[in-house]
């Protein structure tokens, strides 16, 4: 879904390098291509009560979800996040409800969205390893080796709603991950993993571990074919589609309409299936398809872009080589946004804060947003070629000068001139020519700020 995003926030103050922990991690989303970022409200539908560890709706009580990035790794990784193109809407991950992220195996559990992100529930107990097929139309999950071995698995036709299982596999094992081939189309799935070894840990799974004791467990690969395991599917035809829409109103200034098969109708998309090209409705621009310039934050009501005080500004060298030319006005339209600009409407996420008198500015890009035509002058590509003929009639000349006039030793010395003014003036330079190999200190002054502000962020 266009503008969706989620990551994982750590509290600097509080992280020690020497003992790296999950504490004080928080997940956050932004739906407007990280121009503003949210907490995730804590699922109000759970399938287990047991991973139900806070009130929704009360202070602190946000979901956390594992995502790539954090330093966790190894058999005993939690399984992160996971989304594919091919599945528009579908979102699965693990984690917990609570004030921060936490790595208790007790604390996490499954959860998932099938609108993109914008509403989510607890679907199944515990840690469990997921994979997507059929274009979005299965989903597969088994227990994850972090938490154990298993001997069966759970999958869902309906984005979720319901899980179908557990199947029983002839063998225990611990799955490390469930692949399917790479567009997520085939309905054929592989639990991988390597198998179980009988000892005390496994009793109550002994009788199905291949492994022997006092040697390294065997890679293990179950292949599961649902054309044989769902006999009675057959490939969805026209009729067993709909429209939907993930976002309850406009996203990046459009209204998306996606096509996916209804939840109720229990068929295949089939692999040849393609998904269409989402529909887009633009949505008049407001406020909320713009964001603070550099060199802007919010004010402390988040309603108005203030001017950052100078000693704070940090560097831009786009800016100070005039590669990129800031907003007067201190906002710039989102990238990516594609809001209708002939019409404006006055509000947005923070009314107080919106002119409706400075509409058009930059695209994000330092562009003006000006309507073509306001102004008099040449066009830009009138301008060019203008530009063109002059430089050649300019190369020209100082090409004859130079091979019929000017002798070797003239020559040597214009060169010479040449190379001393350009090493002069490249140090005169923001950054001068050394900046491509500035160290870290130096380059991450270059940045800017991921979004202007956590405006639901944990404020007392």
């Amino acid at each position: 879904v266009p503008g969706t995003f989620i990551a994982n926030v750590l509290d600097t103050h509080k992280f020690d390098s020497s003992t790296p922990t999950y504490d004080d991690v928080k997940t956050r989303i932004t739906y407007d291509g990280g121009a503003t970022w949210a907490p995730i409200p804590a699922p109000t539908k759970y399938a287990d009560v047991s991973c139900r560890r806070c009130v929704p709706g009360s202070k602190d009580c946000n979901l956390h979800l594992h995502v790539e990035g954090l330093w966790h790794t190894g058999a005993d990784a939690i399984p992160p996040l996971y989304s594919h193109e091919n599945a528009p809407g579908v979102i699965m991950a693990v984690g917990n409800v609570g004030r921060d992220f936490n790595t208790n195996p007790s604390a996490l559990c499954t959860y998932m969205s099938r609108d993109g992100g914008h509403n989510w529930e607890q679907v199944l107990q515990g840690p469990n390893i997921y994979e997507i097929g059929d274009h979005g139309g299965l989903i597969v999950a088994a227990k994850h080796q972090s938490v154990g071995i298993t001997d069966q698995f759970f999958f869902s036709v309906d984005e979720g709603q319901c899980w179908q299982g557990p199947v029983k596999l002839d063998q225990a094992m611990s799955v490390a991950n469930i692949r399917v081939e790479m567009a997520s189309a085939s309905h054929i799935f592989s639990l991988q993993g390597t198998e179980c070894i009988k000892n005390n840990a496994t009793a109550g799974l002994a009788s199905k571990c291949n492994g022997k004791v006092m040697e390294e467990p065997h890679g293990t690969l179950i292949n599961i074919d649902f054309m044989k395991l769902l006999k009675d599917f057959r490939v969805c035809d026209d009729s067993e589609f709909e429209d939907i829409s993930f976002t309850p109103g406009c996203q990046l200034g459009g209204h998306y309409m996606y096509k996916r098969r209804k939840l109720d109708s229990f068929c295949f998309n089939g692999k040849d299936y393609k998904h269409s090209s989402p529909f887009q409705k633009k949505c008049d621009c407001t406020r909320a398809d713009y964001e603070c310039e550099f060199g802007y934050k919010l004010d402390s009501k988040f309603n108005s872009c203030v001017k950052v005080p100078k000693r704070r500004e940090g560097t831009c060298w786009i800016i100070d080589e005039h590669k990129y030319v800031p907003s007067a006005t201190g906002l710039r339209e989102i990238r990516g946004d594609t809001c209708e600009r002939n019409h404006i409407t006055p509000g947005g996420h923070h009314p107080k804060g919106w002119h409706p008198k400075l509409p058009w500015d930059t695209d994000g890009n330092g562009h003006s947003l000006e309507k073509k035509g306001s102004g008099g002058g040449m066009s830009g590509v009138a301008s060019f070629f203008v530009f063109m003929i002059v430089m050649g009639v300019i190369c020209a000349a100082g090409g004859f000068v130079w091979t019929k006039v000017l002798d070797e030793s003239v020559k040597k010395q214009v060169l010479g001139t040449l190379n001393t003014t350009y090493d002069k003036v490249a140090n005169l330079m923001p950054g001068g020519t050394s900046r491509p190999h500035a160290g870290f200190s130096d380059m991450r002054e270059g940045f800017e700020p991921l979004a202007e502000a956590d405006v639901a962020g944990d404020e007392s």
